[in-house]
């Protein structure tokens, strides 16, 4: 069943005699028994296959329309496993008629393409002649149909299965026309077996984001096509590993502009050709399995997209890495970067990963106006309507009815005339499509307030499906706010979906308790949000998101407007939301600043009025993510609103003048051309994307006026103000040597004048007390310890050390007349290592700063510094340490 009503099936079975227009009847594998009478809508008598389409009651109606697919990657440690299911003659002859699911792998290249061998890995018939009743079963790799049963191979003891590649399917005379029709949506080739790699588009619904989504190819590829030709041009040149860079304001044409080259490399208009000569797609911000090395191993040239390529610097590392690791002379790979400025971060690919070419790599920027907006507002509307009018017949969103005009006082107000971006044009050609075959009768005044409205109803449809209509009409309000925090914080797992639910519930009702109803329904709730924009196939990630990202936009401010602007202030710093969501966030919200206004001036109060939580994490997603320009304006606005908003929050003085210092360090970065490391990953639907192959993103952190990065852990010299520090370091200093000295002295008394310990053996024994305790001091005041060997390097050095003073200290007392059972003698000793060693830590940090190495550390020696660093703080507390809260721990592989 390729979609709902619709059943692909081998030719012999469905009509035997050859007669195309007798009934077939069909029934679901998993039913009681209810058959349905189908009639066959295209054949090919080569292939042997026919498509039926069932009359009536459509079965397989929640079924979503199947993915066509071929394998392309010859990496035989990671070849993926395939599932056939159907009715083997053997499963009968054992009184069985249950569907049999079948595993095996197949290797891309056998028999050229015209066939796949299906190698089965489990239970198999004695002959070949038991797999009789197979024929026109599906076979799936990754829930992608890549071929169809087709006879069983003769000699391989009945362990091998021929199979028809789906390619072959969609080059056949009229299947694509037919499938089209019944669907209202084309068939798309793509690779199977790197889907765990690669996003592909969203399933057809009848809603503003999927018809506006670039992705779903709705408006026919136009204005563009003198880039279109350079890209190609480049993917056709002599490089083995190449990268281009696409740059262009939100709403440009980037994304549409990939897809359509990805569309004419990868499924070429000439169908009769044999050899597809490109594959490929957008790399997943979340991939299912990050196995970058699949792509070195195509078998056909590919080209790779990546999103929001600035954002995902960490990612973009590993892939490049790992291409330029594992390709050996095979076919061409083209990496195409889309981003909305090229900055720092697109000198560094090239500097890193070009080989020398880096003043060649191209780089093309799309011009924000069109030369024909009234032209292209035409093409646009008749698109727009046509795809509507398929997707009606093809009974998708069965029921659903454009948006009719309302009876009131603004019903003679035209629609906003556009203006002469891509984007504009696009949302004003379907907000007539959809308010009103006539746009002078338009009711409202901007064209995103239809697509929000109509969007709504796309919403409430789902809603009621699920039985929650009736919890959101009583709470007004809260499904709008509730897709704008799907939109602003994204969700990787189901437990951070949920956490986001109960944020929205707590903000919407902020001023009361939330309802018993929707506390009860926190689960059904972040289920539907996940219906109602999934996340693409090939990706981990939990939710989906709305788009395109002007419409988004448009919601988040409206429902920040009707808080009265206390959405963001709310959301950003909600303790529910997880680090990597707060990073999200903080990432949509600057983009979304950049064409709202009134959303930039609430993102800074908020920011101002938490600035220990968010403002470091805003200074470092303006660095990565915006213009230098724009994040200069934005800083201003944030010196702006922390004069403001800052006393108003209760900030006190102190953290009013770290907050300023932390805005002067990220404009005087600014004018340096820092390359700063981005937040986090942004997307269509989730937050960051965490690659298991490559390092991760974390923020560029805080610096103490000696350039040493602050961390959780570096409190020292940064806990205290500039005119104490060196005085602070020169007296722990002094009491550090004086620590060293008494433990010298103490080694030497132990050993070198007690009668015990006479032998040469026990002459080198008090250098290496002293040295022992350096090198703890060491590893806890200058080293950063990986948290994964914390117990190992932090502890068990720190309890040697420990005892061998305590027993030092003993066996001093005992050979000068006190008693071993003295537990006075043993708490002094033991408790005297303890603060000593601190002294040493501090000192050694003062002196030399911490070295930062990625990975949170666990120092042992953190509650003695913290009392230590309070007491001395409590001398002149005019620069207080970082908050803790506002440091980001590194993202780690879920």
């Amino acid at each position: 069943m390729v979609a709902p009503g619709l059943v692909l099936t081998v030719a012999h079975v469905a009509a035997p005699d050859g007669d195309l227009e007798r009934a077939v009847d069909v029934r679901e594998a998993d039913s009681t028994g209810v058959w349905h009478r189908a009639r066959i809508v295209w054949e090919h008598r080569e292939l042997d296959l026919v498509l039926l389409r069932t009359e009536g009651a459509v079965i397989g109606g929640d079924l979503p329309p199947v993915r066509w697919g071929e394998l392309v990657s010859d990496d035989p440690g990671s070849r993926p496993v395939c599932t056939v299911t159907g009715f083997p003659r053997s499963m009968r002859l054992t009184g069985s008629r249950q569907p049999k699911d079948v595993d095996g792998t197949i290797k891309p290249n056998t028999f050229r393409g015209e066939l796949y061998a299906f190698e089965v890995d489990d239970a198999r018939p004695e002959s070949a002649g038991g797999w009789r009743g197979m024929s026109g079963a599906g076979v799936f790799c990754e829930d992608i149909l890549v071929a169809v049963a087709t006879l069983a191979a003769e000699g391989w003891r009945s362990g091998v299965l021929m199979v028809t590649p789906v390619a072959r399917l969609l080059q056949a005379p009229g299947f694509v026309a037919a499938l089209t029709k019944e669907t209202g949506l084309a068939p798309r080739l793509q690779p199977a077996d790197l889907s765990i790699l690669l996003e592909d588009a969203p399933d057809p619904h009848l809603s503003s984001s999927y018809l506006l989504s670039p992705r779903a190819e709705v408006v026919p590829f136009a204005g563009q096509e003198h880039h279109l030709e350079a890209l190609e041009e480049w993917c056709q040149g002599p490089r083995a590993i190449d990268i281009a860079c696409v740059t262009g304001g939100g709403g440009s044409g980037k994304t549409r502009l990939a897809t359509e080259l990805l569309s004419r490399l990868c499924n070429p208009s000439d169908v009769a050709a044999k050899v597809r000569p490109w594959t490929g797609g957008f790399l997943a911000y979340s991939p299912l399995r990050p196995y970058f090395t699949l792509l070195a191993t195509s078998i056909r040239p590919l080209l790779v997209v990546v999103d929001y390529a600035e954002a995902r610097r960490g990612q973009l590392d590993a892939l490049l890495s790992q291409l330029g690791a594992r390709h050996r002379g095979g076919e061409k790979v083209r990496v195409l970067l889309l981003a909305r400025s090229a900055g720092t971060w697109w000198r560094r690919v090239r500097r890193d990963h070009l080989e020398g070419a880096a003043e060649s790599a191209v780089h093309r920027e799309l011009a924000p106006r069109l030369e024909a907006p009234d032209a292209e507002l035409t093409r646009a509307s008749e698109a727009f309507a046509n795809r509507i009018a398929l997707l009606q017949s093809a009974r998708v969103d069965h029921g659903w009815q454009p948006l009719a005009p309302e009876p009131t006082a603004l019903s003679s107000v035209p629609l906003q005339a556009p203006s002469d971006s891509m984007v504009d044009v696009h949302l004003t050609a379907l907000a007539g499509v959809l308010s009103t075959p006539d746009t002078a009768t338009g009711v409202w005044k901007r064209p995103v307030d239809v697509l929000i409205k109509h969007e709504q109803r796309y919403w409430q449809r789902v809603a009621q499906d699920r039985g929650l209509d009736g919890l959101f009409a009583k709470e007004e309000g809260l499904l709008p706010m509730l897709v704008a925090l799907q939109r602003i914080s994204g969700a990787r797992t189901e437990k951070e979906a949920r956490a986001a639910v109960a944020a929205g519930l707590e903000v919407h009702h902020r001023h009361t308790t939330p309802t018993a109803a929707a506390l009860a329904e926190n689960a059904a709730i972040e289920t539907m949000l996940a219906a109602l924009y999934p996340a693409p196939p090939g990706s981990s990630a939990r939710w989906g998101a709305m788009t395109p990202d002007v419409l988004a936009a448009e919601l988040i401010a409206e429902v920040d407007r009707d808080t009265s602007h206390a959405f963001l202030e709310h959301v950003l710093p909600h303790p529910r939301l997880s680090e990597t969501q707060r990073s999200h966030s903080m990432t949509i919200v600057v983009r979304v600043a950049a064409t709202q206004p009134d959303v930039e001036r609430s993102a800074q109060a908020a920011i101002a009025a938490h600035p220990r939580q968010l403002l470091p994490l805003a200074t470092n997603t303006l660095a990565s993510q915006t213009t230098p320009d724009a994040a200069r304006a934005w800083i201003t606005g944030l010196q702006d609103a922390l004069i403001t908003r800052g006393p108003q929050a209760g900030a006190d003085a102190d953290t009013r003048a770290w907050a300023e210092q932390t805005l002067e360090a990220a404009l005087a970065d600014l004018d340096a051309d820092v390359d700063t490391a981005p937040v986090g990953e942004p997307s269509d639907h989730v937050g960051l994307a965490p690659d298991d192959t490559g390092r991760q993103d974390v923020p560029s952190p805080a610096r103490n006026s000696r350039g040493i990065p602050a961390s959780d852990d570096d409190i020292w010299p940064y806990g205290l103000s500039s005119r104490w520090r060196w005085a602070a370091t020169g007296g722990l200093s002094v009491m550090g040597l004086m620590q060293l000295m008494f433990i010298a002295w103490l080694g030497s008394s132990a050993f070198y004048a007690s009668g015990a310990f006479s032998s040469m053996a026990t002459l080198p024994l008090p250098p290496l007390l002293v040295l022992s305790h350096l090198a703890v001091a060491y590893l806890h005041g200058i080293r950063r310890i990986h948290h994964r060997w914390s117990i190992l390097v932090a502890w068990l050095p720190l309890s040697a050390v420990w005892m061998a003073t305590l027993a030092c200290g003993v066996h001093f007392t005992v050979s000068r007349g006190g008693r071993a059972t003295d537990f006075v003698m043993w708490v002094f000793w033991g408790g005297y290592t303890m603060p000593g060693l601190c002294l040493l830590a501090l000192a050694l940090r003062g002196w030399f700063g911490a070295v930062a190495v990625p990975s949170r550390p666990v120092p042992a020696l953190r509650l003695p510094t913290r009392i230590l660093l309070g007491l001395l703080q409590r001398i002149d507390p005019l620069d207080p340490p970082p908050d803790t809260a506002s440091t980001t721990e590194p993202s780690r592989p879920a």
